[in-house]
């Protein structure tokens, strides 16, 4: 295993120990944080104010999470089928600058908390180790939301992007996981309960209501 893969996993075992690393992450780690990205929204979702506003918050909350000297772990699983692969060609590659392809680390796994357990229904993993200032995070929160959605004016150069795999960014200095899953929302889980009160106190209001009452209990 390759020195960022193997500080990777140490850093997560140090951290986050026993975190299942799948998705819904947030049902998987106590100090978690799951944010409604549409949460009173009252318009079309197909249109122009609706994504406007649900990238806007996306942005503002990973700006709450990273700041541009903050080191960062990046992480695209893809599930396993047939020949599929994570190529470094791929629109989130183009995001990253000064980044060269050997800095991206492959491997095959089944569960990203276990890299050597059995590779049955397995899955695909790029990780990487950047400075967020290299990142166009704007581009990929974007792409992220308007996946699979039909074209929305103002939004074209989006609306052909392929992002065929789950993407998690883990901030190294503030112990923290940021995975957006789609336009209508996104976790965030911390170390401690420390790392993600801010959170927790700012964007109160954006906090999904399904899962309000578990998350008003960790800060009771």
């Amino acid at each position: 295993m390759k020195a960022i893969v193997k500080k990777t996993h140490e850093f997560l075992n140090e951290n986050f120990p026993g975190l299942d690393f799948r998705i819904p992450l947030f049902y998987n780690w106590d100090n978690a944080l799951r944010f409604d990205l549409e949460h009173e929204i009252d318009d079309d979702p197909d249109s122009v104010f609706y994504f406007s506003e649900v990238i806007k918050r996306a942005i503002t909350l990973f700006e709450e999470s990273f700041a541009p000297d903050d080191q960062a772990f990046f992480i695209l699983r893809q599930y396993k089928l047939k020949r599929r692969k994570i190529r470094v060609g791929n629109y989130f590659f183009k995001q990253l600058s000064d980044f060269k392809k050997d800095d991206v680390n492959y491997y095959t796994t089944k569960s990203f908390s276990q890299p050597n357990e059995d590779l049955i229904d397995a899955s695909n993993v790029a990780l990487g180790k950047i400075k967020v200032s290299q990142l166009n995070y704007s581009n990929v929160l974007s792409a992220i939301a308007l996946s699979y959605q039909p074209t929305v004016k103002s939004f074209e150069r989006f609306s052909d992007i392929n992002l065929p795999f789950q993407i998690f960014f883990i901030n190294i200095e503030k112990k923290l996981i940021f995975h957006m899953y789609d336009n209508r929302g996104l976790d965030i889980l911390g170390s401690n309960i420390d790392n993600i009160k801010p959170h927790y106190t700012k964007f109160n209001d954006w906090i999904l209501d399904y899962d309000r009452m578990k998350i008003n209990h960790i800060f009771e």
